[in-house]
């Protein structure tokens, strides 16, 4: 009989001790805990579609023509611009397009990149240059035939990289 008791006062010893130490490791942990910062807003931006020709002059070879886009939301924004040719004639076959000396830079998948972050209310100039392969045939080239596609996406909480976008450029 003592051996039973003995073995059931060791037994609740046993939890006591195992119930107690798990309580006081619980409430004596000092491990801080990082604060996740919730961002809620707007992904918003607008964009005249409309370019603003810098030469309409038959003389200059290569036309610079210019779309602006704001940030009309409440994040911060990245962008991404697609030119699309809506040529039925093949007028532009002998045209390509150029955004050098700016911060536009061209991604592997087509799309034209901003590599700055757009601040609310700012506004950014899309220059594309539009150049020609072969002077002669550069006359009368339609404007209202370049289709420009433009995305933005959010700057905080590393939205590029969980889109597949981190690095457009390698």
């Amino acid at each position: 009989m003592k051996l039973k008791i003995l073995i059931s006062f060791m037994v609740f010893a046993l939890i006591g001790l195992l119930v107690g130490g798990n309580t006081i490791a619980y409430f004596t942990d000092t491990v801080k805990e990082e604060l996740v910062k919730f961002v809620a807003g707007t992904v918003e931006i607008e964009f005249d579609s409309k370019p603003v020709i810098e030469s309409a002059s038959p003389f200059v070879v290569n036309q610079g023509v210019t779309w602006s886009i704001k940030n009309t939301g409440t994040n911060e924004v990245f962008l991404r611009a697609k030119v699309n040719i809506l040529d039925d004639e093949n007028i532009f076959e002998n045209v390509k397009f150029g955004v050098e000396e700016s911060d536009w830079k061209v991604g592997k998948d087509g799309y034209y990149y901003y590599s700055k972050a757009v601040g609310l209310n700012e506004s950014v100039e899309f220059p594309l240059e539009v150049i020609f392969d072969d002077v002669w045939k550069s006359v009368n080239i339609p404007i209202d035939n370049l289709n420009i596609e433009v995305e933005a996406i959010q700057a905080s909480n590393d939205a590029r990289k969980l889109h597949g976008s981190d690095n457009p450029f390698e």
